[in-house]
């Protein structure tokens, strides 16, 4: 009974908060290529996507809703099968029950249960793997393994017992679960890549359990046989490889997926083979101690304690389980190291899975251990020891409960409903990956304005990023400088180009846009652009302006400048420059301006600074044929980033040459800046700061 109450608690705690709305990023996308059994991002998830299908047909509710119960149910496998497993390992209920609990409602895990994501069915996949086996080794032998049990039963050593047979040794049963496991990895290999990483593991075991009899070529053909006949969702893929974009993913980068190299670059993840070791020695560090930081937060510090504690006990009790373990979560935490993504945070709850077996091990040898304490204190130390288990259990749920409401989460759609009711007709409009998704169902499945077209830029961002990894070192301070220019050109000329013929709009501010366009705030999260006309030749500056003079590379004197002396964090602001040349200009410049904070008026001392780039004369006329004395005024539209600390702060201008700003190193460029000034930045409103 334990097992259905552990499983019908969490799906209801998980029903009750769960999102009935659209949601963001991948969440989004999932919703909408189900919805017409299309084809998502690399690698294509056509489980998922089959799976998705299938619970959307029920009536039970919406199609939103639907996506993201399927997550719930997941997430409730997985605990289920957690319990099963630390059941098994310890024999002791209270230990599982709390590491299930534990990872249950623990703030990551219990997040990707609320919301179309492929995690929770990856977990449960996972630990349904690690299940297997066990069971697999125990129903070859005459007895379970369980981590009580003496030595002789594979506690100690590395290699199985090869004269305690069951008695029928030939049996099929053990053979059957052997291949079921396969099965399943192979399957899982269908709904995340991830899952390949699960083949070590899985291979060492079986061999250290059974090394005589494995080593037979009609079991290793069966084995490989149903691992294979785990890729038949695959044949999904190539069904529905004739879907034009937006429904095909791989359209949008003009790849055929019914041919063979198209099918490797969805199978591989070609299209993100830059975000794997991508981050060089001191980002694995950093990304190594954020994983870490987070798997102690996870699982409340103590359970971080107790995980550790499980895993050295389990090392001297049964190697064979122990390597099973430690190699998967090895192999998953490797992979969420070197993967540089901005969610991959999500990921760790795949390794976290493995560390809650861990977790109820060391409840359980702690346990054992007071258990062998005198009798006048063992009661009371029991005691204190459960009663910190059970609250150890249950204060993730009191502590998450509020914040995991998904329930009331409408934000993507009411941010979708209201951007769509802000723009002009057949409008253009450029928005994030955070929000495409969100569009594209809301056109192709609400109905809701199908005359505004949808351009989502990180694809132009992520095709030019290819391009340049081939001419040039990834891993290198220059890639991301010049990988920004070439975007920034790229997309001035889409944006130049529409602009001229219909309204476009941009969904967050972005400083690609601080060059040619100036910008009106229309809502929250839209912002409409209009095309810049040339630079004026004026005879005076505006009484507002600061009258300044200061010359740059002996050619260009910056007469006068103007900016507002208070901003918004988050806020667009406009800035003028009156530049008079002195000299021929023989060269093309780029504005920088450049904010030190820290209640100090030196630049070296600043605490806090942040700069602003614009490139002169828009990025299109030439400061070269501007004509020697005349003041030439420039204005520009740009923005202060969010998460700025508000206060006072500096204001220095600098101008550098285009051809030396951007194949010079970050860390190697000289700063040659003067003080113009001094401007206040506010707070900006419902902005959630990581320091509050």
């Amino acid at each position: 009974m334990i097992p259905v109450a552990i499983f019908l608690f969490t799906f209801l705690v998980y029903l009750w908060n769960l999102s009935s709305n659209l949601y963001w990023w991948d969440s989004g996308e999932f919703a909408f290529y189900s919805a017409f059994l299309g084809i998502s991002h690399p690698t294509g998830y056509p489980l998922y996507m089959q799976i998705l299908k299938m619970f959307s047909l029920l009536p039970l509710g919406s199609h939103p809703f639907l996506v993201n119960f399927v997550s719930a149910l997941g997430a409730s496998i997985t605990v289920l099968l957690l319990y099963n497993i630390c059941i098994k390992l310890t024999e002791n209920r209270i230990a599982s029950v709390s590491a299930s609990l534990v990872l249950s409602f623990s703030p990551i895990f219990w997040s990707k249960a609320e919301v179309a994501e492929v995690y929770t069915i990856q977990t449960a996949i996972i630990l349904s793997v690690v299940y297997i086996a066990i069971r697999w080794s125990e129903d070859r032998r005459q007895n379970t393994p369980s981590l009580t049990l003496p030595p002789r039963w594979g506690g100690q050593g590395w290699g199985g017992d090869s004269e305690l047979r069951t008695p029928n040794d030939e049996r099929s049963t053990d053979t059957r679960l052997l291949l079921l496991c396969s099965f399943v990895i192979g399957l899982g290999v269908t709904h995340h890549m991830s899952s390949v990483l699960l083949i070590p593991a899985f291979l060492c075991y079986i061999y250290l359990v059974d090394r005589k009899r494995i080593i037979n070529l009609k079991k290793i053909f069966l084995i490989v046989a149903f691992f294979i006949a785990g890729f038949t969702p695959y044949i999904y893929i190539w069904i529905r490889s004739f879907l034009d974009a937006p429904f095909n993913y791989a359209r949008f980068y003009s790849v055929d997926l019914a041919t063979i190299s198209g099918m490797y670059w969805l199978l591989s993840g070609k299209l993100f083979r830059y975000e794997m070791l991508s981050v060089g020695f001191s980002g694995l560090l950093s990304s190594a101690g954020f994983f870490v930081n987070s798997l102690i937060v996870e699982f409340l510090y103590i359970g971080a304690i107790l995980g550790i504690t499980g895993l050295v006990y389990i090392y001297k009790r049964s190697r064979q389980i122990f390597l099973l373990l430690t190699l998967v979560f090895l192999a998953l935490s490797g992979f969420v190291i070197v993967y540089k993504v901005a969610d991959i945070h999500d990921f760790f709850i795949m390794p976290f899975s493995i560390w809650g077996i861990w977790v109820a091990v060391g409840i359980d040898a702690v346990s054992k251990m007071l258990n062998r304490l005198r009798d006048r204190w063992r009661r009371g130390l029991r005691y204190i020891y459960i009663s910190g288990i059970i609250f150890f259990a249950f204060f993730h749920l009191v502590n998450n409960f509020s914040d995991m409401d998904f329930n009331r989460e409408s934000y993507a759609d009411g941010y979708v409903r209201d951007v769509l009711e802000s723009v002009e007709p057949n409008s253009l409009l450029f928005v994030t990956p955070t929000s495409t998704f969100a569009f594209l169902y809301s056109r192709y499945i609400s109905g809701i304005r199908p005359d505004v077209e949808f351009l989502d830029y990180s694809g132009a961002y992520i095709r030019e990023r290819n391009y340049l990894a081939t001419r040039m070192e990834p891993n290198s301070e220059l890639f991301i400088h010049l990988l920004y220019r070439d975007f920034k050109e790229r997309m001035n000329n889409i944006l130049t180009d529409s602009i001229k013929w219909r309204p476009v709009y941009i969904s967050r501010n972005e400083d690609f846009l601080n060059d040619r366009f100036f910008k009106e705030g229309v809502s929250e999260g839209l912002i409409r652009l209009y095309e810049k006309q040339p630079p004026a030749i004026v005879n005076k500056i505006t009484s507002d302006a600061i009258r300044t003079d200061i010359v740059f590379n002996d050619n260009l004197r910056l007469y006068g400048f103007w900016v507002p002396l208070e901003l918004r964090e988050g806020g667009i602001f406009r800035v003028r420059f009156y530049w008079q040349p002195i000299q021929r200009i023989d060269r093309e410049y780029v504005i920088i301006l450049f904010f030190s904070g820290g209640n100090t008026d030196k630049l070296e001392n600043s605490s806090v600074s942040f700069y602003i780039g614009c490139t002169m004369g828009y990025g299109i006329y030439s400061p070269k044929g501007w004509k020697i004395g005349k003041v030439i005024e420039e204005d520009y539209d740009l923005w202060v980033k969010p998460y700025i600390r508000s206060g006072r702060y500096n204001l220095y201008v600098g101008v550098f040459d285009v051809e030396e700003y951007y194949s010079t190193p970050p860390s190697q460029r000289r700063l040659r800046l003067h003080r113009v000034g001094e401007v206040n930045i506010s707070e900006g409103k419902g902005i959630k700061h990581p320091w509050d």
